[in-house]
């Protein structure tokens, strides 16, 4: 969305500051007299009074988030008065994103965490109109056509007729109506003009076109392709809508800040590149539209390297008014440029809001978000070890405060993604909340990470249970070297990937954890691969160069899936999954759950009606995180204000894992232990209902697969083999699809004719 950052749009674009030049760091602290006092889940977790402060592009307004009743809505205050008003009454779920169109106030939301965006209108009354009401629909602006003169209208993308990709289409802000002007794009960029300009089309998953044109008037050209191994960042268009900014890895290491052509994405210029990693994000200068002021990167800590003397004058105006090592946001900037919202945050302050007056030279403070004075929270230290095979792996340590740092117990947090990083960018609150508890929190960069160049990212490819795995467990055999990490606590917890990372840990190192915690994780890849949602059906292919083909990989991915080797697991787990999660389905939590049942093994389980890809209301981010202290507590030993036993049982209703194929989940048919028969066997296939397509069946002896069938129809047969040696083994029988229909099949078994 053009030029929404200088109003709106938090933090995206904004500026960033740490320090002036990198700085190396040793595991060095010092102990206070005593630990410091334990703050409680709600101290940590609850939604703060004030989210944030934007200033309106007249300099006279400030915005505002606050939670009413747990839900957080708009509120409005006028500088000169004081005066506030509540813009927005929301009463079922947060008001996060929000922008004008001229006087129209318009923000985002999804419904309960399915990630299908809707564009909503608020009107005078305070309520709200849902402008795209389209079940299973994703909306999302492109343009707000601020430059132009049209008054009423913008441009969003939205997948309305196709789930797996976008459609353009102006959308009348007013009167709601909605014209389609371009079919099937997976992305596209605007000029300054608000021009259509680029394209953006998924060829086959692993490749991606780029398409440009100058008018609209004119047809789109092939401009470049580019691969699954290429980064290509935001665009910000010249004053003269000729050249790009952008910062893109093609043809090189590391992402560079360029200047390029769109009509052919030749670089034309390099603008800067960072010798050790990449370039982060590309900062639009406030004084020269169409130019880049900076450029971030992160080495240990967050850097800006300044391209104009206006726009770095500007940031030190702000950070000589601060203390060092803070992390400085830009959240709005009036039209004059003479006041500004300001967010500052760094890994031991959560986060404080100013308004900044340009000519006067002063800050105001509007909003204080910190439950504890900065003494009491735990530094994020960037360190670095070797891993098995030579390479460097960085990472963070943050250790608890009062608290020598010898034989602690350690809890890892491997980063979802997998291919992002984790950065000293702010306040962690999981971290905090555990280093408060007394954990020492270990954050490895393992490879697959984004941000140090091509090769690095790279060499994770395939790797999900085995070098990326190995990687973490380095981390944790270095800790131990250390004398930092007691070698009977350790705890390894994730999210998404990193659930999976946990799940993992558990499956294929057990000696190695005391305690294990997913939160909406991956145990099943095949599965997984399979339930992607829609919008990520272009992306197939790209899945399975990055993590592996369900076939042709089928071995790898059946060793590195943790639900086929729940045997292995000794340590505790606690385990939680939003309901409405469709990036990672619900169905790799109950099928986890329900193999470590059928072996008799408790496990500890919750699931969240009103959550998809995380956690987002405060209730549920309360109940987990006592959980999640209560669980570590009893089996890592730490501080703690709730005990299991303190705990109610909660009755949680599991959804059984199928015995049929019910959309696009990958299930099990039939399982069995092999007896004494040998021979050939057929499996018989029928019961196909309600257009059901592309059925893949694989039948699996032990860890042997015996058959495989692909795009299997009613009353196909798939023979295989029973050896003498399979006696006393598992025969399973796992059928996937990539339909979205409902259906039901079933299955035989039978001596082959």
């Amino acid at each position: 969305m053009r030029h929404l950052w200088k109003r709106f749009l938090a933090g995206a674009l904004a500026f960033m500051v740490a320090f002036g030049a990198a700085a190396a760091f040793s595991v060095q602290v010092q102990a206070q007299e005593t630990p410091v006092p334990l703050y409680s889940v709600q101290d940590i977790f609850a939604i703060p009074e004030t989210l944030n402060f934007f200033i309106g592009p007249d300099g006279q307004s400030l915005y505002f988030l606050t939670p009413v009743d747990g839900i957080i809505n708009i509120f409005r205050r006028d500088i000169a008065t004081g005066d506030e008003e509540q813009i927005t009454f929301e009463a079922g779920q947060h008001v996060t994103n929000f922008f004008y169109k001229g006087d129209t106030l318009l923000f985002l939301r999804d419904a309960f965490g399915d990630e299908n965006l809707n564009i909503f209108r608020v009107e005078d009354d305070g309520t709200s109109t849902n402008l795209t009401p389209f079940p299973g629909v994703m909306a999302m602006p492109l343009d707000l056509l601020e430059d132009t003169d049209v008054d009423d209208e913008i441009l969003i993308m939205m997948n309305r007729q196709d789930p797996t990709t976008f459609n353009i289409y102006r959308l009348n802000v007013l009167s709601g109506e909605l014209a389609m002007i371009m079919e099937a794009v997976d992305g596209a960029i605007t000029d300054r003009d608000g021009t259509i300009r680029l394209i953006v089309q998924a060829a086959d998953g692993v490749n991606v076109s780029i398409l440009h044109r100058y008018t609209d008037d004119d047809e789109f050209e092939l401009a470049g392709v580019v691969t699954f191994n290429d980064f290509l960042g935001a665009i910000l268009f010249d004053a003269n809508n000729e050249y790009i900014y952008t910062i893109t890895n093609v043809g090189r290491e590391r992402a560079a800040l360029v200047r390029a052509n769109p009509a052919t994405m030749e670089t034309v210029e390099v603008i800067f590149e960072h010798p050790q990693v990449d370039a982060l994000n590309l900062i639009p200068s406030l004084f020269n539209p169409g130019t880049p002021a900076g450029v971030a990167y992160a080495v240990d800590y967050m850097y800006i390297h300044f391209l104009e003397d206006q726009s770095e004058a500007f940031h030190n105006e702000v950070a000589d008014l601060l203390p060092e090592n803070s992390i400085i946001s830009f959240t709005g900037v009036s039209d004059d440029l003479n006041m500004a919202t300001v967010s500052v945050r760094s890994d031991i302050n959560r986060g404080q809001i100013f308004l900044f007056d340009r000519q006067a030279g002063t800050l105001e403070l509007l909003a204080d978000t910190n439950f504890a004075p900065p003494q009491h929270m735990a530094p994020m230290m960037p360190i670095s070890y070797i891993a098995r095979d030579g390479v460097t792996i960085p990472g963070y340590l943050t250790l608890p405060v009062g608290v020598e740092p010898v034989n602690l117990p350690v809890v890892m947090i491997p980063h979802g993604g997998p291919h992002v990083r984790d950065y000293w960018a702010g306040f962690f609150d999981w971290v905090q909340f555990l280093a408060n508890r007394g954990y020492a929190v270990f954050q490895p960069n393992f490879r697959g990470s984004s941000g140090y160049g091509r090769t690095f990212m790279e060499a994770g490819f395939g790797q999900w249970g085995l070098l990326m795995q190995d990687d973490k467990t380095d981390g944790i055999l270095w800790l131990i070297e250390e004398g930092i990490a007691d070698p009977d606590r350790i705890a390894i917890f994730g999210a998404s990937y990193g659930g999976y990372a946990a799940l993992a840990g558990a499956a294929f190192t057990p000696e190695l954890y005391a305690a294990a915690v997913s939160l909406v994780g991956v145990s099943n890849i095949f599965t997984w691969i399979e339930s992607i949602p829609p919008l990520w059906e272009p992306m197939r292919e790209l899945l399975h160069v990055r993590v592996g083909h369900p076939v042709y990989d089928y071995d790898r991915l059946r060793a590195t899936s943790p639900v086929f080797h729940v045997e292995n697991i000794t340590a505790p787990l606690f385990i939680a999954h939003g309901a409405n999660d469709v990036r990672v389905t619900l169905h790799e939590t109950t099928q986890m759950v329900e193999a470590l049942q059928a072996l008799g093994v408790d496990v500890e389980y919750m699931i969240f009606d009103d959550e998809g890809h995380g956690l987002v209301f405060e209730h549920n981010r309360y109940e987990f995180f006592t959980m999640l202290e209560a669980f570590l507590a009893e089996h890592l030993g730490g501080r703690t204000l709730t005990t299991m036993a303190d705990l109610a049982p909660r009755e949680y209703i599991m959804p059984p894992v199928p015995l049929n194929i019910d959309g696009n989940q990958g299930i099990m048919l039939f399982r069995s232990e092999v007896n004494e028969a040998v021979g050939e066997f057929a499996a018989v296939f029928h019961g196909f209902t309600n257009g059901m397509t592309n059925i893949n069946v694989a039948v699996i002896i032990g860890d042997r697969v015996a058959a495989f069938g692909m795009n299997l129809q009613p009353g196909d047969v798939l023979v295989f083999e029973i050896l003498p040696e399979d006696a006393g083994l598992t025969i399973d029988v796992r059928a996937s699809t990539n339909c979205v229909n409902s259906g039901h099949m079933e299955v035989t078994l039978a001596l082959a004719e």
